[in-house]
């Protein structure tokens, strides 16, 4: 909790002078992990920075021994977008030079409360409720899977923004609302740099839940966003079909679906075969 509590806490720090899209992990409940568990976590970048025209990949760090296994991250997605990197050290904030990893004073930081990151009153939608939550998880890896291989076909180098967490074998999420939901990954093909999400389907629907792509629409923002629609067999071993959606601001039809007539986007008539 104390980590998320710093990155928070740097989030608002930097929004002084960027536009700020967090990507690192936040916690969905009152979770104890382990330090096995910890430790098995991805390493992603902590934010998404924008500046002017520019953008930025950054993390945050509280040891300095941790700057071995960030400057080889950096190294080998140096060719996506330029990294920052900054150190916090009690409540004050440096600047790590990515090369030389000197430190260059910024400011003092407020470090916001722990409750100011605790969820509260607990928000479980039906789906975790009924235990639906792990097999569509489990399917959903799947099309993740796929669209991964697909995109190591096409020569288009990927950075995987899943974090690994223990929230991906749980039966639930204690709190939806704050559960950081990111696309996939972050993928580069030539000088197009982009978000891309798998959604894997068993039939050939091209909706996605309303809720989901207005998120979808506010990343824009920083990246463009491709929506990769992954039709596998019923029992999720074989693939059958692979579309994809440019994400935009265009206006959608909506549907109802399900028996809760759930809010879901028509895509329909903007997805292109691929594959």
């Amino acid at each position: 909790m104390k980590i998320q509590v710093i990155k928070e806490s740097v989030s608002k720090f930097l929004e002084k002078d960027y536009d700020v899209l967090d990507l690192f992990y936040k916690m969905p409940g009152d979770y104890e992990f382990t330090k096995k568990e910890w430790d098995d976590f991805h390493l992603v970048p902590d934010y998404l920075l924008k500046y002017q025209n520019g953008l930025f990949l950054a993390f945050v760090i509280v040891e300095i021994e941790e700057k071995e296994k960030i400057l080889e991250y950096i190294k080998k997605y140096s060719s996506f977008l330029p990294f920052k990197v900054f150190f916090v050290k009690d409540d004050e904030i440096f600047e790590v030079d990515t090369e030389t990893f000197s430190k260059k004073y910024l400011d003092k930081i407020k470090i916001i409360s722990d409750s100011a990151t605790k969820t509260g009153s607990w928000f479980s939608p039906k789906k975790s409720q009924d235990g639906t939550w792990l097999k569509n998880r489990e399917f959903g890896k799947r099309g993740e899977e796929e669209v991964i291989k697909y995109l190591n076909l096409m020569k288009i180098q990927a950075i995987d923004l899943n974090f690994n967490s223990p929230d991906d074998e749980r039966s639930g999420i204690q709190d939806w609302r704050k559960f950081n939901k990111m696309p996939d990954g972050i993928a580069k093909k030539d000088d197009e740099v982009y978000f891309f999400d798998a959604k894997a389907k068993r039939s050939e629907k091209w909706v996605v839940n309303e809720r989901d792509y207005k998120k979808y629409q506010a990343k824009m923002e920083f990246l463009p966003v491709k929506i990769y629609f992954v039709y596998l067999t019923y029992d999720g071993k074989k693939i059958r079909k692979l579309f994809v959606h440019n994400v935009n601001m265009n206006e959608h039809e909506i549907l109802f679906m399900g028996h809760d007539k759930n809010k879901v986007v028509d895509l329909s008539e903007e997805v292109e075969e691929i594959g």
